[in-house]
């Protein structure tokens, strides 16, 4: 029978963390969830990190050199996906409705493909082949969404494109997956936390390069005239990366993983869903209540500058005031986009350093992030009214709650999964991943849905204060949230009491496991 006591504390951090990996396969009815405990020892935390072979976060910035680029994918596909579709003849509402394809697929996408990846027995990795089979088939999606317009007639060209569309999305959710989760896998347990903030980096660094991108293309055709060129620049930048991993990252299999399981990847998340730890389902309780507020900032801000900030009108004639207005807004967003993507860079790279060097707990730093995310919601539903300075300032500093949700979270699961496996415990880390990211999808479409309802009884001009309102709210329950995470003597007692009684139940039943 295996130790129950698998131990992981965060270099420096003072915050220790238990976590129940799941799901993990026996011979009893195949049920039980194995449980990493958390040690509060920081002698026992630093021999454990000395006896392993540490890589250095250099090298582990090249493996997790895919999720800058595919953010570059996500932040162009995005916001061209909707103003694409009216081009080749869709309604710009069907259009707009178009854009729950990511949350949707990412929520039935993530943990599935998570779940398939931690149970592969392939030679070549658990991670690589599935990172590489879905590169391509975002390569075939890509290009075929692109070339709709000559591929199909005029009616039939937009429909074809938006179901290529959902197929994208199926592809990068499968994509980023495996991706993040193989940065984990390399890094020791006392790495984890900062490399997942390195990765929110790289991510701000992927923001930059995409609005480059855009403002390259953005000429005086219409999307439809330069969507291929688009595709294929953004799809060769990921190559790029991932080529670049499969080259500096090496796999090999986890103690316990000899034998291929026998259940299906559906049944394994299930399985994880019912068995998942008290701290899994905080964080993405959390996770979901920060995604409220982003997905305010991250979808809807665009409108927000235009109609309430510079009292603009995309309907009204070319070269009217209220048209020129709007335009204006547009400028002053893009102008806040650039600062907030600069500001998240300096501040991921300040949280990296501070968790690497000094006792910060990361519980403490992630509410901070959040909180501050909190006030600036606050401002901009009730004081920003016109003023376009105030206005750009807000947007800048909203993007700090997701500097927080972009790397902590994501570090605190592996970190325990990663000890887990040191101690020769069964995990899943990428199925619990997933899992978080669902927490993430939900708040997407609360945020979508919410604000949806809101406009079906007021104008947007009240409609998008009321959802800052709203987001701000939601913010600051999830900073006291994360101020509330469980500390590691409380979730280690649960945890091991829960994993006593299970271990004496299957031996009672004869269990071996």
């Amino acid at each position: 029978m295996p130790a129950v006591g698998a131990m992981v504390q965060t270099k420096g951090k003072g915050d220790s963390i238990a976590l129940v990996s799941t799901p993990v396969r026996m011979r009893s009815k195949g049920r039980g969830d194995a449980v990493a405990l958390l040690s509060t020892d920081p002698l026992e935390s630093a021999a454990k990190a000395g006896a392993q072979n540490e890589w250095p976060l250099w090298r582990l910035s090249f493996v997790a050199l895919p999720c800058m680029s595919i953010t570059v994918v996500w932040s162009v596909i995005m916001p061209c996906s909707a103003p694409y579709l009216v081009e080749l003849g869709m309604s710009p509402a069907s259009a707009t409705l178009n854009n729950v394809a990511g949350p949707i697929c990412g929520f039935f996408t993530c943990p599935l493909v998570g779940a398939l990846s931690d149970s592969s027995t392939s030679a070549y990795g658990r991670r690589r082949p599935i990172i590489v089979a879905a590169l391509g088939a975002l390569w075939v999606f890509g290009l075929l969404f692109a070339s709709s317009a000559a591929l199909l007639p005029a009616g039939a060209a937009a429909g074809f494109a938006a179901c290529m569309l959902w197929l994208i999305d199926i592809a990068l959710n499968a994509l980023q997956t495996p991706m993040r989760v193989l940065v984990a896998d390399l890094a020791s347990s006392g790495q984890q936390v900062q490399v997942q903030v390195l990765v929110a980096c790289f991510q701000a660094v992927g923001f930059l390069v995409g609005f480059s991108i855009m403002k390259v293309y953005g000429g005086d055709g219409g999307l439809s005239e330069h969507m291929l060129e688009i595709m294929v620049v953004v799809c060769c930048i990921l190559t790029a990366a991932v080529a670049v991993m499969l080259c500096v990252a090496t796999e090999t299999r986890p103690a316990g993983d000899g034998a291929a399981r026998q259940s299906s990847p559906v049944s394994d998340v299930l399985q994880a869903v019912r068995g998942s730890s008290t701290l899994l389902r905080h964080l993405a309780g959390v996770h979901c209540l920060v995604f409220v507020g982003a997905t305010v900032w991250l979808s809807y801000s665009v409108q927000w500058f235009g109609l309430c900030v510079f009292a603009g009108d995309p309907a009204a004639p070319p070269g009217s005031a209220a048209h020129r207005s709007y335009a204006s807004g547009q400028e002053a967003f893009a102008y806040g986009g650039q600062c907030g993507s600069l500001l998240k860079l300096l501040m991921s790279l300040l949280l990296v350093v501070a968790l690497h060097r000094t006792t910060l707990p990361p519980k403490g730093a992630y509410a901070a992030c959040i909180f501050v995310g909190a006030g600036t919601s606050y401002a901009a539903a009730f004081f920003v009214k016109h003023n376009a300075t105030f206005a750009t300032a807000c947007m800048a500093l909203s993007v700090l709650p997701c500097v927080g949700a972009q790397g902590i979270p994501w570090g605190l699961i592996a970190a325990s999964n990663k000890a887990a496996e040191e101690q020769g415990l069964p995990v899943s880390t990428a199925l619990q991943m997933a899992l978080l990211n669902c927490g993430l999808v939900v708040g997407q479409q609360l945020t979508h849905l919410t604000l949806a309802a809101l406009e079906s009884f007021v104008a947007p001009t009240l409609a998008l204060p009321a959802m800052l309102a709203t987001g701000a709210v939601a913010l600051t329950t999830a900073g006291a949230g994360a101020l509330l995470l469980p500390s590691g003597a409380e979730e280690c007692g649960r945890a091991g009491r829960a994993r006593a009684e299970e271990c004496a139940d299957l031996e009672r039943h004869g269990a071996d496991l």
